[in-house]
């Protein structure tokens, strides 16, 4: 049943607490890593009903070295895709929760990731349709990185990104939901360690 949506915050104070534990148990650990990457394209098609479409991907990670090349923390991302004919619809989401990646072969050239999300908010707008999602996310990746300076990689990724989302709010008014959002994309990447 429909309910007035209360405000609040955005589990910041839950935010600030993980980062806090997280910077204090960085200390244990023999090292650190950024990870961030992204994608960003664009397409048209121009008929008497002309059709574009923008789409991007960004996201970044700080995580903590767990040994034997496995790494552990904090994930980010965020997605913002719009399409328009007669209609211009867009998705945007932000997703915070834990990251977690693995190098392997020669030199860490290959590697793995995967975040899961606690934190999956995103908005939905169509015509006249403006929606707010919240749920949960997760987000799977394989790259190829090889060093080109010490500690530093580049390369790209294959990801999957999928989330789920069981509330949405519509003009204040909260209710269930059972929408959903998956895509698969290259990524650029770029990781640095210390």
């Amino acid at each position: 049943m429909a309910k007035l949506s209360k405000p609040r915050d955005t589990h910041f104070v839950g935010r600030i607490a993980f980062l806090v534990l997280f910077l204090t148990a960085s200390s244990s650990f023999a090292g650190i890593m950024i990870d961030v990457g992204g994608i960003y394209y664009s397409d048209s098609l121009t008929t008497p009903s002309d059709r574009t479409s923008t789409q991007m991907f960004y996201g970044g990670g700080l995580l903590l070295d767990l040994g034997k090349q496995a790494w552990l923390g904090f994930n980010y991302s965020g997605i913002n895709q719009t399409q328009s004919t007669s209609t211009t619809t867009t998705f945007s989401s932000s997703d915070m929760g834990v990251g977690f990646k693995y190098q392997l072969g020669r030199g860490k050239l290959y590697n793995f990731g995967a975040a899961y999300n606690l934190i999956s908010k995103a908005t939905y707008s169509s015509g006249t349709t403006n929606e707010n999602w919240e749920g949960t996310s997760f987000l799977v990746s394989f790259g190829v990185s090889p060093e080109v300076a010490e500690k530093l990689y580049i390369g790209m990724s294959l990801n999957y990104f999928s989330a789920s989302y069981t509330k949405k709010i519509v003009n204040n008014v909260e209710s269930s939901a059972s929408n959903g959002k998956t895509w698969l994309f290259p990524m650029l990447t770029v990781t640095k360690q210390w």
